[in-house]
């Protein structure tokens, strides 16, 4: 017997809140390498532009305060799938940041449609593993 939509949602959530702390662990050690490997990706899908890091600053220090609320956000979600506060709320951080990376990508370069891509596919995962749930 396959999984439950329940168990599929919560197996979702735990993964990208696995994912979340990889990356907020690589971009607290090692940020310039993040953004270099950015860099590549992008060129190699020839998308243009660049996306500066900014290590030891303030938005270096935001930017790791999300990762661990969007890592908490998640791991809530995955708790407790039918709870609507948690999956609200990292809908709207992952969807608003996808509207301004695609603003950005409007702006200063392509490579930025990487990131809204991302986040976006976060968002876009998470919406169709819960509209799957049985309704309560």
């Amino acid at each position: 017997m396959g999984l439950t939509p329940h168990r599929r949602y919560t197996l979702l959530a735990q993964f990208w809140a696995a994912s979340f702390v990889v990356t907020g662990l690589i971009f607290l050690f090692a940020p310039l390498q993040l953004g270099a490997q950015m860099q590549w990706t992008a060129q190699l899908l020839g998308l243009n532009g660049t996306i500066a890091c900014a290590p030891d600053s303030m938005w270096h220090v935001i930017a790791l305060s999300l990762m661990v609320t969007v890592t908490m956000l998640s791991l809530q979600t995955a708790q407790d799938p039918d709870a609507r506060a948690p999956y609200l709320t990292l809908q709207a951080a992952k969807l608003s940041s996808t509207a301004l990376f695609l603003l950005l990508a409007a702006r200063h370069g392509s490579i930025w449609i990487l990131a809204a891509a991302t986040d976006g596919g976060i968002a876009l995962s998470l919406f169709l593993a819960r509209r799957a749930l049985p309704k309560s």
